[in-house]
């Protein structure tokens, strides 16, 4: 488990080709420090794929749905 800080810039995720998911560029940002599970998925680019709560960058949504998003990889 890895903790993603407050404050992270996080995209989102959109269905692509034969409905793989893959980064957005559409973003949020994370409004609190936020458990994620790293996700093994292809095609991200520069990117990392978690699950999260999805109350974490909007606090109106349900604290027990989760939801995918994107980090950029740290080098």
């Amino acid at each position: 488990m890895t903790i993603l800080k407050k404050g992270t810039t996080v995209y989102l995720t959109e269905l692509g080709h034969k409905n793989f998911k893959y980064p957005s560029t559409e973003t949020e940002t994370l409004l609190e420090d936020t458990p994620a599970e790293k996700l093994i998925w292809v095609g991200g680019g520069d990117k990392t794929p978690f699950i999260i709560s999805a109350s974490a960058i909007q606090p109106s949504r349900d604290a027990d749905k989760k939801i995918s998003i994107w980090v950029k990889k740290i080098n």
